[in-house]
This record gives structure tokens, sequence and C-alpha cells, in this order.
């Protein structure tokens, strides 16, 4: 089943881009966004993600979907983690 909607994900994905983009690789495009790293830095008592700068055509998977790509620095709820 993971397999099935990997690839109904990928091909739409792929249309996406067509529609946008043409000639734009999806893999390409999931190559840039594997190259994205998240951090987690404590400061002050508070704990915040960072992210790298997108790379290559990484952004046009956002702009595909609608979507924007997560801030570069978020403050993290700490007490999440404890919550039922």
């Amino acid at each position: 089943m993971v397999c099935y909607l990997a690839l109904v994900l990928e091909s739409t994905l792929q249309k996406k881009l067509r529609d946008i983009k043409p000639g734009l690789s999806c893999r390409k495009v999931m190559r840039n966004l594997a190259q994205m790293q998240a951090v987690k830095v404590s400061f002050e008592d508070q704990a915040y993600l960072t992210r790298s700068e997108l790379q290559g055509e990484a952004y046009m998977a956002f702009k595909a979907t609608g979507t924007r790509p997560p801030n570069h620095m978020q403050l993290l709820d700490i007490y999440a983690e404890n919550r039922p």
C-alpha cells in the first residue's frame, strides 16, 4: 500500500510540476528537497527548529502544491512532548 501511495503522490507532483515548468523532473526536485536539513537549537530556555536554505529547484515542489516552505526558524513547543 505504501509503494502505491508513493507512486500516486510522485505522479501527481510530476503533473503539477509539468503544469508550471515543463521539462522539470520530479526526481530533480526530490533530490534538491532531500538536501534540506533541520536542526533543533536551544537559546535562553527556548527551543527552535531552524532549516537550511532550499537548494536548486526545491522551491518548485512547494509552488506546485500550493504550499509554502517551512519557516527558516520556528519556536518549538517544548511541552508538546509531555502531553498525552
